[in-house]
């Protein structure tokens, strides 16, 4: 049933859009048996020609560090690809990963709070830091945040057009993190805001805004004050409208359409530089674009 909505959604809003929707062909793949469903990228502020991927859902909480062709960066190069497991987080779970970002200490912060039915009541961001790719070890967990939305009072909500509490969006800005929704019942996103306060439980994410993205929304990263917002039919460039370092609005630069025959289902983004951005589909197919 929610493919076929999806499928529905996407031929009608890539058909609304004016724009001719971009054809591009993969650039390269990401594809292992213990990487088999990227649901998150981020590009390494620390190393250089370096990404930091996860799995989805129902997957052990491990991240995978990849270079810029699709392959893993490992400190034992004998070790096989299939064989290789990337790095353990200890003390985190991974019931649904969504995304991944990094905080204001530099620590790798991932959102497990993929919620397609509406009824976790256990989301939380992991944060850890930043492994060494280049030498043996574990990577350490710094601090955990478990939160709900102020808005949310039924675990489902009752009509299915409420449905609005997924989540598989994550960036960090002055102090807080902000949560992009994926809206199942109205296809627009809500911006939650949620204080970086480390080993906190119960915390609230308030919503601060409700964009009509016309689409449903996959992705985000952010660049200095502009942040790119994935969905399954666009990428989506904003300014950052502030006040008193929080963000109050978006101001929209520019909306790439894309063909859905070439990218299939798109997952995960991450700048590569200020004018390019690194797309992933759940096959592992992945494509630069220029903005």
């Amino acid at each position: 049933m929610l493919k076929k909505i999806i499928f529905i959604s996407l031929v009608f809003f890539s058909c609304a859009n004016q724009k001719l929707p971009l054809a591009k062909k993969k650039d390269f793949t990401i594809n292992y048996q213990n990487l088999n469903e990227i649901s998150g990228i981020v590009k390494s502020r620390k190393f250089k020609d370096l990404f930091w991927a996860h799995n989805d859902s129902d997957c052990p909480p491990c991240v995978f560090p990849i270079d810029s062709k699709g392959h893993f960066v490992k400190d034992d190069p004998s070790i096989k690809d299939n064989n290789y497991f990337g790095y353990y987080i200890n003390g985190a779970n991974n019931i649904d990963w969504e995304d991944i970002c990094y905080d204001g200490d530099s620590n790798l912060v991932i959102g497990d709070f993929g919620n397609n039915k509406n009824k976790r009541k256990n989301l939380a961001l992991y944060a850890f830091k930043e492994p060494n790719p280049y030498q043996d070890q574990v990577a350490k967990l710094a601090y955990k945040i478990s939160f709900k939305y102020e808005d949310q009072k039924n675990f489902p909500p009752k009509s299915y057009f409420s449905k609005n509490f997924d989540c598989e969006a994550l960036f960090y800005y002055k102090e807080n993190f902000y949560l992009l929704t994926k809206n199942w019942g109205n296809f627009q996103t809500n911006i939650y805001i949620l204080p970086a306060k480390k080993n906190t439980k119960n915390q609230i994410a308030k919503k601060i805004l409700t964009f009509n993205i016309r689409g449903l929304v996959t992705a985000v990263d952010i660049d200095e004050d502009e942040i790119v917002v994935l969905t399954y039919n666009s990428i989506n460039s904003f300014q950052l409208v502030t006040e008193n370092s929080k963000i109050k609005d978006l101001k929209l630069s520019q909306t790439i359409p894309l063909d859905l025959a070439y990218f299939g289902q798109i997952e995960a983004i991450c700048y590569t530089k200020k004018d390019q951005v690194l797309v992933t589909n759940e096959q592992g197919s992945c494509y630069l674009i220029d903005l």
